[in-house]
């Protein structure tokens, strides 16, 4: 029965997460940065907007930022538009209430921790939520960029129209950006092992050839540009988190 009621109370955490987490989706998809005069003062305020809400801007910057010059931008079925701004709205409301989701997590799985598990858990919850932000702003501006770059002289070698359609490029940048975020939580990940007793730092130390061995195939699979210059540029990155998380698993 105890772990029954732990159980809702993990839920209920969850669940006002959850609520948080569509509450800021629906700001970013539904407002917009709009001017208001007021009392003879313009400045700018979220209103509701459509045409230029947050998600449509979102989605314009990522577009000129990501996609080679030259690429024609599709809409392969009527709900391609929205469901792209759907998901941009839902990753960046998932980003926001992540502290929120955390906790509800962490609430359930502190009665089960020692006191300094609790205390190395808290010590990573900023550095966790940095890494995450880094790696999802190194995809951005690095990964992405070089795949998408690479990838297309390929359409243009058969005679192939170089089109993206609205969808696939929504959710092969998110999907990259949130992987690669998720993977430069590396050395959070092998600080926690090591102060639950699980792996030490001598552990990390031997098996670091290993390590390397997966972060290029992990890389390729990521970013299958055929070339190997995105797997190299991923690859190396998490070598040194690799390398940060060895040194820090020692303290």
């Amino acid at each position: 029965m105890y772990f029954f009621s732990e159980f809702r109370n993990l839920i209920r955490g969850l669940l006002s997460g959850i609520v948080v987490l569509l509450a800021l989706a629906s700001f970013f998809f539904a407002f917009g940065p709009q001017e208001v005069s007021f009392f003879g003062s313009t400045f700018t305020a979220p209103l509701l907007s459509a045409e230029r809400s947050f998600a449509v801007l979102v989605f314009e910057r990522m577009w000129n930022d990501l996609v080679p010059s030259g690429m024609t931008m599709v809409v392969m079925n009527p709900l391609d538009a929205f469901m792209a701004q759907v998901k941009i709205s839902l990753f960046f409301g998932f980003f926001a209430a992540l502290p929120i989701l955390l906790y509800g997590v962490l609430s359930y799985l502190f009665p089960a921790l020692y006191i300094h598990e609790r205390r190395a858990t808290l010590r990573v919850l900023f550095p966790a939520a940095l890494l995450f932000a880094g790696g999802c702003l190194f995809a951005y501006t690095i990964v992405i960029p070089a795949t998408f770059t690479l990838l297309y002289p390929y359409a243009e070698s058969i005679g192939a129209l170089p089109f993206f359609a609205v969808g696939d490029f929504i959710a092969l940048s998110l999907g990259i950006m949130f992987v690669v975020g998720c993977m430069f939580l590396l050395p959070v990940c092998m600080f926690l092992l090591n102060r639950l007793g699980m792996a030490s730092a001598e552990f990390w130390r031997h098996n670091w050839g290993y390590a390397l061995v997966t972060f290029l195939v992990l890389s390729a699979i990521i970013t299958p540009d055929g070339s190997g210059i995105s797997m190299i540029l991923l690859a190396l990155p998490l070598a040194v988190l690799y390398g940060v998380g060895v040194v820090v698993s020692r303290k």
